[in-house]
């Protein structure tokens, strides 16, 4: 472990998601432009297909762009939409790039700075999860990195099917996001079944199309969720979001709040640009508070976020007898950590609805409880106290 990523600004390159139905006529319209194509995943979930484009930094190139310049799918898009609305009287097929997603720490997104990340060791006596059936019944998935064997989570926290990372394999600082995200849940609803969805890789990344897919499939779970929580993000997507992940955060119902966080953009050279999925209308977008209660500098002022939570400098479960380098300090974490980001506000407030939850209620208005309760430290947003949460 060496490194943050940088921000999540770029594509998935020569990958595109079309409308189902008119996958075949978009296929035909893109080999028209002398493109490559093949469909390699299709969501009946999402009514979406996507397709992997060869040939297009080629393309981009011929227009203009440097060779190596992924959001030359996006010249393509133009060229498919400028056709379409030419032939059938301005009507155009629902088709967009396919971004790449992340976990938000750091500054401006993913990116380190002291002041925003902290990431450091810490001891257990400051994240205790109590013994105690606070939050009980209530289920909660978290869509994330995969979840590490923490022996504090044991009876708190699962992975869902496909394994857990075992601790003592060689890792970076990401793996331990989920086991850090669900650590602040257990903290606040301990009597809550937690369960952990692996979406992001070792890396912290994920495609829009892959976390998408994971998002929809939670709303057919059988036993259902109350609270999604989504410490993940990218900021590409246009006025209206991805478009994938767009369907997916539709297929939710008013049964289920979906949380997410605002991003760590507010203090870097791009404040207003939204971070989704947390600028959805439906999701709950989650700023970061310090532990004064003031307003922490990354999260980013727009009218959009729904809420804030303590989320710079909280402690909670981590990876446990690893050695990592960060910012060229060797650090030995022992299971707990101090960490810094709206995606830990985000849990803090999915945990604050588990807790409060009552039966029958629906999760929105918990929130709507908590958010006039003037004891509660999950508070509205101060520029947009109604948000935007359907």
């Amino acid at each position: 472990m060496t490194a943050f990523l940088e921000p999540s600004d770029d594509y998935t390159a020569g990958d595109l998601v079309v409308d189902h139905p008119h996958r075949e006529l978009v296929k035909k319209r893109i080999r028209d432009l002398g493109l490559d194509v093949t469909e390699v995943a299709d969501s009946e979930a999402l009514g979406l297909s996507r397709l992997h484009l060869e040939g297009v930094p080629a393309f981009g190139a011929s227009k203009g762009l440097p060779a190596d310049d992924v959001a030359a799918i996006e010249l393509v898009i133009d060229e498919l939409r400028q056709a379409f609305a030419a032939d059938f009287g301005g009507w155009v097929p629902e088709m967009a790039p396919d971004p790449t997603m992340t976990g938000i720490v750091g500054y401006p997104h993913t990116k380190p700075m002291a002041f925003t990340t902290d990431l450091m060791p810490a001891p257990a006596s400051q994240a205790p999860i109590a013994d105690s059936t606070v939050g009980a019944g209530v289920r909660v998935a978290v869509l994330d990195t995969g979840l590490v064997d923490h022996p504090a989570l044991k009876g708190h926290a699962t992975e869902a099917p496909g394994g857990a990372d075992a601790a003592n394999d060689p890792v970076e600082a990401w793996a331990g996001h989920a086991t850090f995200v669900a650590g602040l849940i257990a903290q606040r609803a301990p009597g809550c079944e937690i369960v952990v969805h692996k979406v992001l890789n070792a890396h912290g990344r994920a495609t829009n199309w892959e976390t998408a897919v994971a998002l929809a499939k939670l709303a057919d779970d059988p036993e259902g969720y109350a609270v999604v929580n989504l410490s993940l993000g990218c900021r590409l997507g246009g006025p209206n979001g991805p478009l994938a992940l767009r369907r997916a955060v539709a297929r939710h119902g008013r049964h289920t709040l979906l949380v997410a966080a605002a991003g760590n953009h507010g203090g870097s050279d791009k404040p207003t640009v939204p971070a989704w999925p947390a600028a959805f209308p439906g999701v709950i977008a989650v700023g970061a508070t310090n532990l004064a209660g003031d307003l922490a500098q990354i999260t980013p002022e727009l009218p959009w976020v729904d809420c804030v939570a303590h989320g710079s400098g909280v402690t909670s479960t981590y990876l446990t007898d690893v050695t990592l380098t960060i910012d060229d300090k060797v650090l030995d974490f022992t299971g707990y950590a101090t960490w810094s980001g709206t995606s830990f506000a985000a849990a803090n407030v999915s945990g604050a609805v588990a807790a409060a939850l009552r039966p029958g209620e629906r999760p929105a208005d918990t929130l709507a409880r908590l958010l006039g309760d003037p004891a509660s430290d999950v508070r509205p947003f101060p520029l947009s106290a109604a948000g935007h949460a359907g």
